[in-house]
């Protein structure tokens, strides 16, 4: 997606980046004046990001502000904090897809509230963590939150940065 606008110094002309918010906006009006220089350039899009367009084309927001910050566009970014509105560039970091998955938050099917903790047919808790497409068995335990306990030690040590509390 990224890949298409290849010219980072196009971006400088187009947006101002905010430090304050995190967001873009246009440095010239736009659309026949329709829209004002100093305006949000960044609009809602699917799942909680922001985009902006360029030449006609749809662009995710982080990585316009990566690209206009390190010359470069970017791969896949993680927003450290999970927010994938919040395109602070000290909130942004460059991953790939497994180590991404690992800061996501809770699936909306939990019951438990806790990330890889499951209730099993004794009344116990099983807690287990996949870390790079293996999947380790961190045992069984009498309460959840010793079960809780067991995964947020595996996925400190395993995830080190990538860890985040659920």
């Amino acid at each position: 997606m990224t890949q298409q606008v290849a010219d980072t110094s196009l971006l400088h002309d187009l947006f101002e980046y905010n430090p304050l918010d995190g967001k873009l906006y246009w440095k010239t009006d736009r659309a026949n004046g329709k829209i004002k220089a100093g305006s949000c350039a960044c609009m809602k899009a699917a799942k909680g990001y922001l985009c902006v367009f360029i030449q006609g084309k749809k662009k995710k927001a982080h990585h316009v502000v990566w690209a206009m910050h390190k010359g470069y566009w970017p791969k896949k970014l993680d927003h450290i904090d999970g927010i994938r509105a919040h395109n602070f560039i000290g909130n942004l970091r460059e991953t790939n897809d497994l180590l991404n998955a690992a800061n996501r938050g809770l699936n909306k099917n939990n019951s438990l509230g806790m990330r890889g903790v499951h209730k099993i047919s004794s009344g116990k808790y099983r807690s287990c963590i996949t870390y790079q497409g293996v999947k380790y068995n961190l045992g069984v335990h009498n309460t959840p939150e010793l079960a809780k306990a067991a995964y947020d030690a595996a996925s400190l040590k395993l995830r080190k940065e990538y860890h985040r509390e659920c």
